[in-house]
């Protein structure tokens, strides 16, 4: 299979990508390098440095089955800060992508959306994939809005659409996550601001990531899946096993008040996924302990 990966050279799309190589398939990476890393791709991978915005170029050069959309502007916080740009490289690049796949007949794509972003907090937990959508930040309107575009190419234009929510990844090649920031600052000895603290998250492991997305090609059925372990863990805890009683570390820890427009809990139920016999294998522990 020809299978595109937008910003293969990031953090998730550069690890689903190696996999997707070692199944023998031809994955093409587009990238603008803006955050990803070269060092990141595939040597056996046919990389583009594009922006989304030339997607259309690797449609002309190859037959493409399938496209994994990973590619987005991702900080919640930057797209507080700055929501026009968030909306220009969430939601224009997006369409490039979907205008491309339409005009040249490639109709199968898997979004990575937001679990995290997306979901209204006072939904029942564990949040299921039926639950009420109501998203606190530009980040996640931008990413509801293209799950939104994409019933549309569904419904007029034919394309099958699996959209996964996966909740907070983490693991190698991370360079934003808090886990991996917080480790990266402690052994350069830099200080690490920590705005609240109590606010929960579902941390899932980017190899579970990829064994998902592995078993959505498979065995999916043109839908919506949560990405998760369904464990709640709070920041304050996460940083407890990080620190591991290392004394140097704590002091570099400087404490802030929770930011507005950040939600304060978040755990995800991924039952519709496991029933394709997908499970998470690595426990929040040991994912870190791997890293420090």
């Amino acid at each position: 299979m020809n299978i595109l990966i937008t910003g293969s050279a990031g953090f998730v799309g550069s690890h689903i990508a190696d996999n997707l190589i070692s199944q023998g398939h031809l994955v093409i990476g587009l990238d603008d390098l803006s955050s990803g890393k070269l060092e990141n791709v595939n040597e056996q991978e046919a990389f583009f440095q594009l922006d989304l915005s030339q997607t259309e170029i690797l449609f002309e050069r190859y037959t493409i089955d399938l496209v994994i959309h990973c590619a987005a502007q991702t900080n919640v916080r930057t797209s507080i800060d700055d929501p026009v740009f968030d909306a220009m490289e969430n939601i224009f690049g997006s369409l490039s992508v979907l205008e491309a796949m339409k005009k040249h007949g490639c109709k199968r794509i898997i979004f990575f959306s937001s679990g995290g972003a997306i979901y209204s907090e006072y939904n029942a937990y564990p949040i299921d994939e039926y639950a009420v959508i109501d998203p606190v930040s530009p980040y996640g309107i931008s990413k509801l809005t293209i799950e939104n575009y994409l019933k549309y190419y569904k419904k007029i234009h034919g394309f099958e659409v699996s959209i996964v929510r996966p909740s907070n990844i983490y693991g190698a090649r991370n360079n934003k996550g808090i886990i991996n920031l917080a480790i990266n600052k402690f052994k350069a000895g830099e200080t690490l601001e920590v705005y609240g603290g109590k606010q929960t998250r579902d941390y899932v492991h980017v190899s579970d990531v990829v064994l998902a997305i592995s078993t959505i090609i498979e065995k999916g059925d043109n839908w919506t899946y949560n990405i998760s372990t369904g464990v709640e863990t709070s920041l304050n805890d996460v940083l407890a096993m990080i620190l591991e009683g290392n004394e140097e570390w704590s002091k570099l820890i400087i404490n802030k008040p929770p930011i507005k427009g950040e939600i304060q809990k978040s755990y995800l139920s991924s039952n519709r996924l496991q029933g394709f016999g997908w499970k998470p294998k690595t426990n929040l522990k040991t994912g870190i302990d791997s890293l420090r």
